[in-house]
C-alpha cells in the first residue's frame, strides 16, 4: 500500500517521537558558528607561524615569530611530570573536553517545531513570529492596550496591560486566547503558559 493509498483508508501512520525529534534538530538546530570559528582561527594560526619559522629556519633566515630558542631551552629543561607541564597539559585537555561537550550539547533551536503528519515534512515557526503571533491574540482581547511576549524553550510569558482597574477578569480573557492561538499553531511540545495582566497607570 502506498502513502496516497493509506492517507486515502485512514490508516496513515504518525512518525515516531525519535524520528521527529532528529528532524527538528536537523532543521531548526542552532550551528556551533562561533566557537567553530575561533577554534578554526586559532588552528590556521598557529599553522601559519609554525609553517614560517620552518621555512624561515631552512632557508637560514629564521623570522623570529617565535622564540624559538628560548622554546627549545625550556623545553630541554622541563620533564613530563614538572608542575608546569602538568599544568599546561591539564589546561589543554579542559579546554578539549569543554569544546567536545560543546560540540556534542545540542544548541537552542531557531525556531519553535510544530506538529505535522508527514514524516518528511518538518514545520516551525521562527521565535519572532511566533512573539507576535501570540501578542496580537492577547491584543484583541477587549480591556487590553498592548501586550509583550517571551518566548522561552518551554514557555511563553505574556505581559499585557489595561486601563481597566480590575484586570482579574482580562488575565481569564488573555490565557485564553493565546492558549486557543497555540492551540492553532499546534506546537511539538506545549508551552507553559504564564499571563500576567497589569493595570495602567495615567
Amino acid at each position: 500500500m502506498t502513502g496516497m493509498d493509506a492517507a486515502r483508508t485512514g490508516e496513515f501512520r504518525p512518525p515516531s517521537r525519535r524520528a521527529v525529534r532528529r528532524a527538528v534538530r536537523r532543521s531548526f538546530g542552532r550551528r556551533r558558528v562561533l566557537p567553530s570559528v575561533i577554534t578554526s582561527a586559532l588552528l590556521a594560526a598557529a599553522a601559519i607561524i609554525l609553517t614560517i619559522e620552518v621555512i624561515g629556519a631552512l632557508v637560514g633566515r629564521p623570522p623570529g615569530v617565535l622564540p624559538v630558542v628560548d622554546l627549545a631551552r625550556l623545553g630541554r629543561n622541563l620533564r613530563w611530570d614538572d608542575v608546569l607541564v602538568l599544568a599546561i597539559a591539564s589546561v589543554l585537555a579542559a579546554l578539549g573536553l569543554w569544546l567536545l561537550l560543546l560540540a556534542l550539547r545540542p544548541g537552542r533551536l531557531r525556531a519553535v517545531p510544530l506538529r505535522s503528519q508527514d514524516p518528511n515534512v518538518v514545520l516551525g515557526i521562527a521565535r519572532p513570529d511566533l512573539r507576535r503571533y501570540v501578542a496580537r491574540a492577547a491584543q484583541n482581547v477587549d480591556g487590553v492596550d498592548r501586550a509583550r511576549v517571551k518566548v522561552r524553550r518551554h514557555r511563553v510569558r505574556v505581559r499585557a496591560v489595561s486601563p481597566l482597574h480590575d484586570v482579574a477578569g482580562i488575565t481569564g480573557q488573555v490565557r485564553v486566547a493565546v492558549a486557543e492561538r497555540l492551540d492553532e499553531l499546534e506546537p511539538l511540545h506545549r508551552p507553559h503558559l504564564r499571563v500576567t495582566v497589569r493595570h495602567r497607570e495615567e
